[in-house]
C-alpha cells in the first residue's frame, strides 16, 4: 500500500517535501521517467546501476534508457528521487519493512483505548491501525 501512495504532495512527508514537488528535476521525473508514487521512485532508486558513473554522461543501462527517454540529466534524477524517498516519515517509506519499525500497542494500551473510547475519552493513537478502504488514508 505504501508504494502506491502519490510521491508528490505525499501527506507522509516532512517538511522538505513541498520543496522538492515543482523543482525542475520533478518535472523531468513526472514527464520523462513517469514518476507518480513512492512505488515509482523506488523503482528508479532499485534498478540495476552496475557501472554507474556519477556524472551527465554516464553510459550505464538505466542512464542511457532515461536518456532515450528524454531525461538530459539522469544522474541528477536519480539523486532527486532518492530525495523524494528521504523525505518520507518511517512509516511510510516503501524501502522499510512496517514490522520493524511501527511498535504494537501493549495489551495494557489497547485495553484503555477500549475503555477510553466507550467513556468518549481521547485514546493512545494506533500506528498500525489498519484502514476500510484505501482511500480513507487520503486527503483531499
Amino acid at each position: 500500500l505504501r508504494e502506491e501512495f502519490p510521491i508528490f504532495f505525499h501527506y507522509g512527508g516532512n517538511e522538505n517535501l513541498p520543496k522538492l514537488n515543482n523543482s525542475k528535476r520533478a518535472k523531468c521525473l513526472r514527464d520523462n521517467h513517469d514518476m507518480r508514487s513512492a512505488g515509482d521512485a523506488l523503482e528508479i532508486v532499485e534498478r540495476n546501476y552496475t557501472n554507474h558513473r556519477q556524472r551527465k554522461n554516464c553510459a550505464c543501462r538505466p542512464c542511457r534508457d532515461d536518456g532515450a527517454a528524454g531525461c538530459g540529466t539522469p544522474n541528477k534524477c536519480l539523486e532527486e528521487a532518492i530525495k523524494f524517498l528521504n523525505c518520507l516519515h518511517e512509516k511510510w517509506d516503501p524501502c522499510i519493512q512496517v514490522h520493524q519499525t511501527i511498535p504494537d500497542l501493549s495489551k495494557e494500551q489497547s485495553s484503555d483505548n477500549i475503555e477510553a473510547l466507550e467513556e468518549d475519552k481521547p485514546v493512545i493513537f494506533d500506528p498500525k491501525i489498519h484502514l476500510s478502504k484505501r482511500i480513507d488514508g487520503f486527503r483531499i
